[in-house]
């Protein structure tokens, strides 16, 4: 009987492997080919769409109309599955494409109602605007009338077939994906996890605010309050739908470097602007290329697709590009709840208060059609009630037994003008300008630095609430009134600053504000050790094109070099060597060689680098051998949650190895004694011994950082497959090597200007990358470069789907010429849209 399944196995095996041989052969019929389009009833004039050697388009028309039509048509061609998943995702209406195991996944985004926010920007868009998203989209639709039979292959494997794009549509996927950007709701979610194992004094030691920063622990008081409350009732099924965010690539957490260096500080006298937006590692990536012009319009760089302007690019004028500020504008409130007469009710300043109401109705790619009632009270919309373990169909509107709900705040803006300042600021023709652009700026919080040949700024973006009490770290008794938001900061308390008098402008998620600022933007700031590299290599000099090129793959982390500075990182250090000299063998020797090489490490993350690998493999260790004994076991919710969210801002695991001494958590729960830091950092060392023996050989020079450290790009499809059914599963993991690329070896880590983050308590997959480099020098004839993470086709039978990798594995940037006498030489290929 064995023999006979392993045959049928053997013969399912190679059937499927056929088949996906088949299927990859039909896709590759769908690749658009860069040929004349025919003739579109929608234009007035001919545009001619250019290439260059990596696919991405100069879109060249005679008015502001033909072209954002153009770029709807091209985005199309190059990323219309991504759009429209995107699209759906932001609508709550992924299941009516993936099926009914991601129903819980619509039924959180349709309880956010995305769609009163990007009604929103819809009705701040002036009456220009919103005919120009018309226009835009009615280039997409062109596109999926002429092509509808042979669509990308996403679209095509779902069988799916898109409705018509509509302004509206693009206005959603820009909510949803600032939503994505944004903090702190997951590490809020983590401390409600905690509270089931931790108790509310010890948890400040988990959130950290910043390195020379007290901790939180008045913070932390409000969470006694919720110590009663049970865990799975108050964040129920979350995990789930936030590990489906993740593999979408819409994660809450972005990060990012940019920096401006002025003409005094240049090396030849012109001002200088780069920027690399870190996203997680995605194929395709999340931004596209593309350069728009027309006689009212010229700019280049990165956009998303579903958007007619540039993101962060270059107009010829000025320059500009961003970072996240780690806002803290998301807020947890748990709800006392129950019901009365039918309905549900919350406990609010000693008062019962009816929930507002709201139906949603949800279909199934299956066919099957319900209706969900979303609850919200004063704080926002409820977000637990949605995940209870049950099938889907069976859910009823509230449970009549939770006594506990999850409320989420987010702010919302009235007829919000962001789309309409973005546009703008791509017209923009000074720095001065641009800041009148940048400054209006809502539905996203950044710090946007611009640019122009003599002039460096920088400006926060954003909407940031004022508190009544607390700082919005910690998630809070809704009941009390006590954390409610009184209002929002106005626009002109936001900070910024133009051509500071030390000649550079630098944000890498570090605090850019004093310890001292009135108001709390964030109390999710990253360490300061990007920023402070990004710092010292400007200061060097010789701050010119090749110099920033040098900084965007820089790998250097300045984290060892710190532990070294406190004595942490040396054979010398008396409390650490006692500790390993009384060590039994081969433990001891073990912990010795390990330090021996840490002692030495002068902080290059090169995935060549033996002591980057055993570097990495102690933070490791170091973090299990400190928090997992009260926070496990691994495969317990609070650490996976611990695991994510120490790479959401400054973690405890970096705070803790350059202070806190006196931390509870060094301490094993699990023994009569006491253990002191160095005591479990000096066994942490002999776990790092054993760990790379047994994964990576005895012969030391196996020990390469980019053996354990690899670049991995996969589609949504592939990372999603697990919530698929057997057979699915199965046809998607055919077609993997279709469809993704790598492992490739990755030098950097989280600290580096190249980050190459994982999360170190967890394992060493890189999951957040640069997701794009650009660079504008403007003492060059032509100033602005760039280069993608991916490619910037979706389709994997195209030579442009993974092009870009190598490219920008290698640092190789592509120019962007605004010169006609240049134009000619870097667009090579072009196809014509026609009236």
């Amino acid at each position: 009987m064995r023999k006979q399944l392993l045959a049928l196995l053997v013969i399912f095996t190679f059937g499927l492997s056929g088949c996906a041989g088949l299927v990859t052969h039909k896709l590759k019929s769908s690749v658009f080919k860069n040929e004349d389009q025919g003739n579109f009833l929608e234009l007035k004039n001919r545009v001619i769409v250019k290439k260059n050697d990596f696919g991405i388009p100069l879109i060249e028309a005679q008015n502001i109309e033909d072209l954002v039509f153009a770029c709807g048509y091209s985005d199309a061609s190059d990323r219309l599955g991504q759009m429209v998943k995107l699209k759906l995702v932001s609508m709550g209406k992924l299941s009516e494409f993936a099926g009914e195991n991601f129903i819980e996944l619509d039924l959180f985004m349709r309880s956010l109602d995305f769609k009163k926010r990007a009604e929103s920007l819809i009705a701040g868009s002036g009456e220009e605007l919103i005919k120009l998203l018309e226009i835009y989209s009615s280039g997409v639709n062109a596109y999926i009338e002429r092509h509808k039979d042979n669509l990308t292959p996403s679209l095509k494997l779902a069988k799916y077939v898109p409705e018509k794009w509509t302004p509206f549509d693009t206005a959603s996927v820009f909510v949803m994906l600032n939503f994505a950007l944004s903090l702190n709701f997951h590490e809020e979610i983590t401390a409600l996890h905690f509270l089931e194992k931790v108790d509310a004094d010890k948890i400040a030691y988990l959130f950290p605010v910043y390195p020379d920063e007290e901790l939180p622990f008045k913070e932390a008081q409000k969470l006694k309050l919720l110590e009663k409350t049970s865990e799975n009732e108050m964040s129920g099924n979350l995990k789930k739908v936030s590990l489906m965010l993740e593999e979408l690539g819409i994660k809450n957490i972005a990060a990012s470097n940019n920096w401006a260096v002025s003409p005094q500080l240049a090396k030849n006298k012109k001002s200088i602007l780069a920027n690399d937006t870190h996203l997680p590692i995605s194929l395709p990536g999340v931004w596209n290329m593309k350069h728009l012009k027309c006689p009212e319009f010229n700019a280049a760089g990165i956009s998303g697709a579903g958007f007619p302007a540039i993101v962060a690019g270059f107009n010829g004028d000025i320059a500009w590009g961003m970072t996240m500020v780690m806002a803290d504008n998301q807020d947890i409130y748990v709800e006392k709840v129950k019901n009365i007469d039918g309905k549900l009710h919350y406990l609010y300043m000693d008062k019962w208060v009816k929930t507002e109401e709201r139906k949603e109705i949800f279909k199934t790619k299956e066919g099957k059609t319900f209706e969900f009632i979303v609850h919200e009270t004063i704080h926002g919309p409820i977000i637990n009630q949605t995940f209870k373990n049950k099938r889907i169909y069976e859910l009823q509107p509230v449970s009549g037994e939770m006594d506990y709900a999850v409320a989420l705040k987010i702010p919302f803006i009235e007829n919000d003008d962001t789309l309409e300042q973005f546009v703008n600021l791509n017209k923009a023709k000074n720095a001065f300008e641009a800041r009148e652009c940048i400054k209006e700026i809502k539905t996203i919080s950044l710090n946007l630095l611009f640019a122009d040949s003599e002039n460096i700024g920088w400006q926060v973006t954003g909407v940031y609430p004022v508190r009544k009490n607390g700082r919005g770290l910690l998630p809070s008794p809704g009941w009390t009134g006590e954390y409610d938001w009184e209002t929002t900061l106005s626009n002109q308390e936001f900070p910024y600053l133009i051509n500071p008098k030390w000649g550079f402008l630098a944000t890498a998620n570090q605090r850019t504000v004093s310890k001292d600022f009135p108001h709390v933007l964030s109390s999710s700031w990253y360490y300061p050790d990007r920023f402070e590299r990004i710092r010292d290599m400007i200061r060097d000099g010789e701050n010119d094109f090749e110099k920033m090129k040098q900084m965007h793959m820089d790998i250097k982390t300045y984290l060892p070099l710190k532990l070294k500075k406190t004595g942490l990182f040396s054979p010398f250090t008396s409390k650490i060597n006692l500790v390993v000299s009384s060590m039994e063998e081969p433990l001891k020797s073990d912990a010795q060689e390990i330090l021996d090489i840490l002692s030495s490490f002068d902080g290059e993350m090169d995935k060549e680098s033996v002591k980057a690998c055993v570097y990495s493999a102690f933070l490791h260790y170091a973090s299990k051998r400190i928090f997992l004994d009260e926070l496990g076991p691994q495969n317990s919710p609070q650490w996976e949650s611990f695991c994510e969210n120490e790479y959401y801002n400054y973690s405890p695991i970096h705070d803790h190895l350059l202070q806190r001494d006196e931390s509870p958590f060094f301490d094993d729960i699990n023994t009569e004694n006491k253990e002191t830091k160095y005591e479990v950092l000096a066994y942490a060392l002999a776990d790092t011994k054993e760990f790379l023996e047994k994964k990576l050989g005895k012969d030391m020079e196996n020990w390469k950082w980019g053996n354990l450290h690899t670049y991995y790009f996969q589609t949504e499809t592939s990372k999603l497959s697990k919530h698929l059914g057997f057979f699915k599963r199965m046809g998607v993991n055919m077609l993997s090597d279709y469809f993704n690329r790598g492992p490739y070896p990755a030098s950097g880590d989280l600290g580096t200007i190249n980050v190459s983050a994982n999360s170190p308590s967890k394992n060493f997959d890189v999951w957040m990358i640069p997701s794009m480099r650009i660079i504008a020098d403007f003492s060059l004839e032509e100033p602005f470069y760039a280069i993608n993470s991916t490619g910037q086709s979706e389709h994997p039978s195209s030579p442009h789907y993974d092009d870009g990798i190598k490219a920008w594995l290698n640092g190789r940037y592509l120019n962007f010429p605004f010169k006609e006498e240049n134009i000619g030489k870097a667009y090579k290929k072009a196809y014509i849209l026609a009236p």
